[in-house]
Order: structure tokens, then C-alpha cells, then sequence
């Protein structure tokens, strides 16, 4: 597959499966002048030039593209309230 930077939509590389790179990952991309980081997995083309299995990168570890501003998260609580059942969640 394709790796895409996806601020300029152009190829900058090829990769042997998107199955084994993770967001937010440093991407391996040879004669890169800057480190990529995978911000997006497509399995499916979401453009009409685009390839099943394209791995948008962006340049730099802080890119806007790597950022989440959601949190889910499940609680279950077993009923007897002791401090075991409690968790803490800092942000």
C-alpha cells in the first residue's frame, strides 16, 4: 500500500500492510527528509484516487492530526462500593 501525506494528498512512500501499523506510529518511510506518523488506517477509498489499503501520515510527532478530543469509557461497578471498585481516571 501507499503512504499519504495528509496535508498535501500526495504518495511519500509505500508500506507492506496496513495491518501491522498503529496511529500515531513513527512510519518507516526511506529518504524522508522528516519523521511521518500513521494518523489514519483506510481500509476502504474514501476519494476516487485513493487505494484500499492507503496510510495517511503527517509530519512531525504534534501534528493536529494525532490529537483526540474524545474519551470513552465504560464503567461497571459490582454494587459493594469499596475502594477496589472505584477507579481514578486523571487527564
Amino acid at each position: 500500500g501507499r503512504f499519504i501525506d495528509i496535508d498535501t494528498g500526495k504518495a511519500v512512500g509505500q508500506h507492506d500492510g496496513y495491518e501491522t501499523l498503529t496511529t500515531g506510529q513513527r512510519a518507516r518511510i526511506s529518504g524522508s527528509p522528516s519523521p511521518y506518523y500513521v494518523a489514519l488506517r483506510a481500509r476502504t477509498p474514501s476519494r476516487e484516487e485513493d487505494m484500499p489499503g492507503d496510510v495517511w501520515v503527517c509530519a512531525g510527532e504534534r501534528h493536529p492530526a494525532l490529537l483526540c478530543d474524545t474519551l470513552y469509557l465504560s464503567v461497571s461497578l459490582s454494587g459493594s462500593g469499596s475502594a477496589a471498585d472505584r477507579t481514578d481516571v486523571n487527564w
